[in-house]
């Protein structure tokens, strides 16, 4: 893909000389960081549409002078100046530009902030690519819009300790969304202060219990009883807190793990259909594709080729 020359602002360049292009194995991108990093951030103003692809990184998008397009498999998002747009790590999307116009684009890998503990609550809010807007979000987005804006700062004028720092804000972003997610005012706001804690701490404990567990035959009425709630109750608090219902949220989760084994060419595709538990390879290739847009062996063919043989994209 041969993208058209643009007059990037000074105070926008790469921190580093000769940056490398967009690596791009079929459908799969391997991210090229700042070396020893795992941050990219560009001022982009290019007019080139970027075909379906997917990557391991978080992608955020930020729109500065006109709009921008992402369209990914189950909805299209038109993006106005100032709006932000989060696509969550091996979401397949496509991006459509404008005849003019420039846009922030982020790509940053989770893992630091993944082992933390309470990462698991995100769980829901990442399944799904989300937009933050002045409309939709009122209470927060100027905080988030302002913390990308720090973001830059760091970033492109090379100030020290610029990953930690960057990090630091990253955990800002995630504490500052967090909060607004699970504001109890929102979800559950006939209920007494008490009620709302008690529910939102059952709640964590439901998605911990779904993390360690779901490789094994889990049911929806199981899950409500150890919760002590009716399978009906349950199944209207959990489409409220994770906006999914309980056996999507477990296929999402079941695939995400299969993802990271099929890295691992010495697991057969049987092997972690049962170790993710699916209970036939069948229904997992099914749910894989669902998800995924591509089946296992695509999956995990790509991604060994790319790893191993990577093509610069000029």
């Amino acid at each position: 893909m041969k993208k058209t020359e643009k007059i990037i602002p000074s105070f926008y360049t790469q921190p580093v000389e000769d940056f490398p292009e967009r690596i791009l194995e079929e459908d799969l991108e391997k991210v090229t960081y700042l070396e020893q990093s795992s941050l990219r951030f560009w001022y982009n103003n290019q007019t080139e549409n970027y075909s379906s692809h997917w990557h391991s990184a978080m992608e955020v998008i930020i729109p500065i002078e006109n709009y921008y397009e992402v369209v990914t498999l189950q909805n299209r998002y038109y993006l106005n100046v100032g709006d932000i747009l989060f696509i969550p790590p091996g979401k397949i999307h496509e991006l459509i530009s404008p005849s003019s116009g420039a846009r922030f684009i982020y790509l940053f890998s989770l893992d630091q902030i993944s082992s933390t503990s309470e990462f698991t609550y995100f769980s829901p809010l990442l399944m799904n690519p989300f937009v933050i807007t002045q409309t939709t979000h009122p209470d927060i987005y100027q905080s988030v819009y302002q913390i990308f804006m720090q973001m830059n700062e760091h970033y492109f004028q090379n100030i020290g300790f610029r990953e930690l720092s960057i990090y630091s804000l990253i955990f800002q972003l995630f504490v500052c969304i967090g909060k607004d997610y699970y504001n109890p005012n929102k979800n559950q706001p006939h209920l007494n202060a008490s009620k709302q804690k008690e529910y939102h701490k059952k709640f964590g404990e439901i998605l911990l219990y779904l993390d360690a567990n779901y490789m094994e035959d889990i049911s929806l009425e199981t899950v409500a009883a150890q919760s002590g709630f009716s399978k009906f109750h349950f199944s209207r608090l959990f489409k409220q807190y994770t906006n999914s219902t309980f056996y999507d949220y477990l296929c999402h989760k079941r695939v995400q793990v299969a993802q990271s084994h099929l890295s691992t060419p010495s697991m057969s595709i049987t092997d972690i259909a049962f170790k993710t538990g699916f209970g036939n390879l069948s229904t997992f290739c099914r749910t894989f594709k669902k998800y995924t847009d591509c089946s296992p062996s695509d999956y995990r063919k790509t991604f060994l080729k790319m790893n191993q043989e990577p093509q610069s994209m000029e």
